[in-house]
């Protein structure tokens, strides 16, 4: 998908809540952000896409 483009998804909101949560998002849409890049970084160990990854959560894009 290029950048700046949406997508919708349905997810159950309690899961959210719990991500959120666990995760300290401060939205809804950052949870499940914040989710996806970790699952991405993990799915991708070693690799360049994992250093992707890595750069966006050391940036302030997540910081509380």
């Amino acid at each position: 998908m290029p950048k700046g483009r949406t997508a919708r998804v349905i997810v159950d909101a309690g899961m959210i809540r719990e991500a959120r949560n666990m995760l300290g998002a401060r939205s809804n849409s950052q949870a499940v952000e914040l989710a996806m890049v970790l699952a991405l970084a993990i799915g991708t160990p070693g690799g360049t896409e994992a250093a992707k990854y890595l750069e966006i959560l050391r940036s302030d894009r997540f910081k509380v």
